[in-house]
């Protein structure tokens, strides 16, 4: 059965990094049993070195001030506030900070302390205690030059000058101008003095730290020296020297800002007499004296009243336009009708009329009933009953005329209304128009008084608190001679020294570890390789001689006194039985990755072992580095595999019966050597004479083994392999690459080449065992008893070994 087609995993057996937390206590202890003696080595060696740095370093002693830096100033009106300075946030404690670091103050104590003339600082490039090699030897010196104020940078500016352009603007009129001439001060070249200078202020500000006290408004300054009366010294002046700084500084500004206030205050003066002046220019060129009084008002309150009678007058004009319509349309179409209007109906003399209207009618009803048409009373009734009439249309008509005029003087009202209002509109506006520009003038001429009151306040202000600067800082504590060196620190460097190389060397041996991609325990041939692990092959003592000529170890002159050799070759020959059960494997193939990991070791005893219970024949088909006839002390002149398949006339015929040697010392087992040196060993064995060969041995046979070439070497195993009915491959322990192992098994399982398994070889029992192994065959030989004999053995025949250079050398299996 071919495993062409099976997959060979690549995943590492243990990873450090991976993504799933799989923790194996077992694989960490034995990493850390296997490298103890290097982990042992380097912490001890770095421990060393630490302990030899701490105890012979110079000592270097420590003093601290605390100094106290306050927000609120003791001045009437602080200085600050002209410039709009907060002395309450955080920039401002941070700009404190930084200017107890600044090269300026250090430079005013180097010069109070006269530091230029202490021994300490004196031949700086000698190897003195305080040298600048010594500072850099402790850290506390720059390794470089690149600090030193460079061409064009004032080295002696002041601090007055420095606190100046933190707390002021660049455009400020008062400093600006000046501050920035100050910037481009002091372009002569530097000379010998001031890189000296530079040199002494490095010096001193590495020594110098500044660490504010959190949420406190204290920073303690301290200062580092082998002269501990000098490094409280120091520390002292420090915070003395930064409190008088200030107050200079503070002094300066306050006369620079007097003068300032000075100049700008005449100028303000002109710009608020111009500003009043305009004023009253325009309220008398327009006549608003009164503009911000009753004027406007009345003038709104009249536009309110229009607009009221307007509303009123369009009301009325429309009832008086429907009634004339009313008139109108009767008038045309129904006259008798006109009476019937209510406008009409509620004149007076109209309803009098009706009413004697309506008498003389039933008055000439009543006589009509007595006499006839022409009696003078009928008559005289129908005369008064006309005139009655008469008088009642003539009414009607005054009544319809009065309505007419009603409706045109409503219309002549509400047009002299709406020519009112608009004009009244018209004049609000123009005088609104000229109110804003009065607005606008007078609050020109408040904010010139306000402005003008301001600085004329602060002038009076700032006279009366001349002489009154107080510091914003004040020492707390003062420094003290330290009485012990705090560096370094002997018990702290040494610990921390072992514990670094202690870490490190672990660190370094799991490295080693993960970059190990050899074969190191039994786990991996499955989970990484996908084959089944048949045996491990342990490590065993060979002659010098056979190492030289690399020569396999024969189960012949073998000295493995401890028995695990043989026991090892006897599992790999039962689990070659045992897989032969269902399919038998007769021609079994023995190949590598490499030459050296002990194949054809394991050929020659495997074949050996294989004899004892079985006809066997060992076939040594390594034709470019044989190594079978050397085993076994087999003349090179015989002719052996090569000779018989490169055999193309009869002349040159060999018949296979020549080349085998039988019954090797009295065993079941024989052998073809490979015989004289072929030029073209693969083509040989890829011929059908090989084929054939292998056929006919292994009907006579009941086991072939055959001893092949590496697989990366060339490509005689594949041939081989693909014509055998398995392969058996070696590997030898802690040597070989997982990929050369990976690729080998990959190429035989391309050609078809069934591989049965795996083989560990040349595992060294005693170096697995002192760290806790995992190869399975430790467990079974301690059971049996086989390792703590070895021990003792070792002990006892250490003397031995030692006379006996043949034996001190590992066995080395022809690779």
């Amino acid at each position: 059965m071919n495993d062409k087609s099976q997959a060979i995993p690549e995943q590492p057996s243990h990873s450090l990094f991976g993504e799933e937390l799989n923790i194996d206590f077992q694989y960490y202890l034995r990493v850390l049993r296997k490298h103890k003696w290097a982990i042992i080595a380097m912490t001890v060696l770095v421990t060393g070195l630490a302990a030899f740095y701490a105890f012979t370093a110079t000592p270097i002693y420590q003093s601290t001030a605390t100094l106290l830096i306050e927000s609120k100033k003791a001045n009437i009106v602080s200085i600050e506030e002209i410039y709009g300075f907060d002395g309450n946030n955080e920039e401002y404690y941070q700009t404190q900070f930084e200017l107890l670091k600044s090269r300026a103050l250090a430079e005013k104590v180097i010069d109070k302390l006269n530091l230029k003339e202490h021994p300490l600082y004196v031949n700086s490039d000698d190897p003195g205690p305080f040298s600048l090699n010594t500072l850099r030897h402790l850290g506390l010196g720059s390794d470089s030059e690149e600090a030193a104020t460079q061409p064009g940078e004032s080295a002696l500016e002041p601090i007055s000058d420095i606190i100046t352009a933190e707390n002021t603007s660049a455009t400020d009129p008062v400093v600006g101008d000046e501050a920035a001439g100050d910037l481009f001060a002091g372009t002569a070249e530097f000379t010998a003095e001031d890189r000296e200078l530079q040199l002494l202020v490095n010096k001193f500000t590495n020594a110098l730290t500044i660490e504010p006290v959190r949420r406190t408004q204290l920073v303690k300054i301290t200062y580092e020296s082998p002269d501990p009366e000098l490094a409280a010294l120091v520390a002292n002046t420090v915070g003395d020297t930064y409190i008088e700084s200030y107050l200079d500084a503070k002094m300066e500004m306050t006369q620079k800002a007097a003068e300032w206030l000075s100049d700008r205050l005449g100028g303000l003066q002109l710009k608020l007499d111009e500003s009043e002046r305009r004023l009253i220019e325009f309220r008398e060129e327009h006549q608003l004296i009164d503009v911000a009084g009753t004027v406007g008002a009345l003038n709104e309150q009249q536009v309110t009243i229009a607009t009221t009678a307007l509303s009123t007058a369009q009301r009325e004009l429309a009832e008086a336009r429907s009634l004339y319509n009313e008139v109108q349309r009767l008038k045309q179409n129904s006259p008798e009708l006109l009476d019937t209007i209510p406008a009409v109906q509620d004149d007076q003399l109209i309803r009098t009329f009706k009413i004697e209207q309506g008498q003389a009618q039933r008055e000439l009803d009543e006589l009509s009933n007595r006499y006839g048409a022409k009696h003078p009373k009928i008559v005289d009734a129908e005369s008064r009953l006309n005139a009655i009439t008469d008088n009642l249309n003539r009414q009607v008509d005054r009544v319809i005329s009065s309505i007419q005029n009603d409706y045109e003087l409503a219309g002549q009202k509400v047009n002299e209304l709406q020519r009112a209002l608009a004009s009244g509109k018209r004049e609000i506006q123009d005088i609104n128009k000229k109110k804003f520009e009065l607005v606008a003038l007078e609050r020109e001429v408040e904010a010139n008084r306000k402005l003008y009151d301001t600085f004329f306040n602060r002038i009076r202000e700032t006279d009366t608190t001349d002489g009154l600067e107080a510091a914003n800082a004040r020492v707390s504590d003062r420094a003290v001679p330290a009485t012990f060196p705090s560096k370094p620190k002997k018990s702290l460097v040494v610990a921390l020294a072992m514990i670094a190389g202690l870490i490190g060397s672990v660190l370094i041996a799991f490295l080693r570890e993960q970059m190990d991609d050899t074969i190191k325990g039994t786990d991996e041939i499955e989970s990484r390789l996908g084959v089944h692990l048949l045996g491990i092959i342990p490590l065993v003592k060979a002659g010098l001689l056979q190492r030289k000529k690399r020569i396999p170890l024969s189960p012949f002159e073998l000295k493995d006194k401890k028995g695990t050799f043989v026991e090892s070759i006897r599992t790999i020959r039962t689990s070659l039985c045992l897989d032969s059960i269902d399919k038998p494997h007769k021609r079994v193939v023995i190949t590598s990755s490499i030459p050296g990991e002990g194949k054809s070791t394991m050929a020659v005893n495997l074949a050996y072992s294989l004899s004892q219970i079985e006809k066997v024949i060992l076939i040594d088909a390594d034709m470019r580095r044989p190594t079978v006839a050397k085993a076994f002390g087999i003349s090179p002149d015989l002719p052996g595999l090569a000779d018989y398949l490169r055999a193309q006339t009869r002349e040159e015929a060999v018949h296979i019966s020549e080349c085998v040697v039988r019954n090797i010392n009295d065993s079941n087992m024989d052998v073809i050597p490979c015989g004289k040196l072929p030029d073209n060993p693969l083509e040989l064995l890829a011929s059908s004479r090989f084929s054939r060969l292998l056929q006919k041995l292994g009907e006579h046979y009941d086991r072939v083994i055959i001893d092949c070439a590496p697989t990366q070497a060339v490509s005689d195993a594949l041939v081989v392999g693909k014509q055998a009915d398995t392969v058996l491959y070696a590997v030898k322990s802690h040597t070989t690459s997982m990929n050369l192992i990976r690729r080998g098994l990959q190429r035989l399982r391309q050609v078809g080449a069934h591989v049965l398994g795996v083989v560990v070889t040349q595992v060294d029992v005693d170096k697995i065992s002192s760290y806790g192994g995992d190869y399975y065959y430790q467990g079974y030989y301690d059971y049996y008893g086989y390792s703590g004999e070895g021990k003792k053995k070792k002990k006892r025949s250490k003397s031995k070994d030692a006379e006996s250079p043949s034996e001190t050398e590992p066995a080395v299996a022809e690779v």
